[in-house]
């Protein structure tokens, strides 16, 4: 989700451009957008399997599904306020942050699990597509030049890097992965 949220945030007008037209040129941030939302609710799951295994489901899913469907009622009131598509993307995301905002709290009361664990991650995924955002309308400027796909490409690497680095739990799992395949890394 990650990488396909920055790929689009920095490439995405130029990608969408190229297989639809200049029409669809704003879609590459509404994509980009979509992508973090998706990354957060994803990340939210693995609370509902963490209820699930401590049998305290009934209400996490629910009250931050609510919150979820209020960002969608937002959002169509939006649409009839005549604002475009990236807004109404936006509000899925802040909804999304919203439920899972919620969903912590739920779930770190009924199971007494330290909410902080998972907020670290969720941040950086913000900033790293926020950044992307800039970066990409930042390059916008230099046109179909070398410099904005050697510097987006870069983004596009360094990124999954900065959150695996700044994440206790991705940065775990991938040093354990490395000394599982004996590539040298203590």
């Amino acid at each position: 989700g990650l990488c396909v949220s920055v790929m689009f945030a920095i490439f995405g007008s130029n990608l969408v451009v190229g297989f639809f037209g200049e029409r669809y040129r704003e879609a590459g941030t509404v994509v980009a957008l979509l992508g973090l939302a998706q990354g957060i609710r994803i990340t939210k799951a693995g609370q509902f399997v963490a209820a699930l295994s401590k049998a305290s489901t009934t209400k996490i899913p629910l009250i931050s599904n609510i919150l979820r469907g209020i960002s969608l009622l937002v959002a169509i009131a939006l649409v009839r306020a005549g604002f475009g598509p990236i807004t109404v993307a936006a509000c899925g995301v802040i909804g999304e942050l919203f439920s899972f905002g919620i969903a912590m709290h739920l779930f770190s009361a009924a199971v007494s699990f330290p909410v902080n664990r998972h907020i670290m991650p969720v941040l950086t995924w913000v900033l790293i597509l926020f950044s992307s955002i800039a970066i990409g309308s930042g390059l916008k400027n230099f046109g179909e030049s070398y410099i904005y796909y050697f510097v987006g490409t870069a983004w596009l690497l360094l990124a999954p890097l900065i959150f695996i680095l700044i994440s206790p739990t991705m940065r775990a799992m991938t040093l354990r992965t490395l000394r599982e395949r004996r590539l040298g890394f203590n």
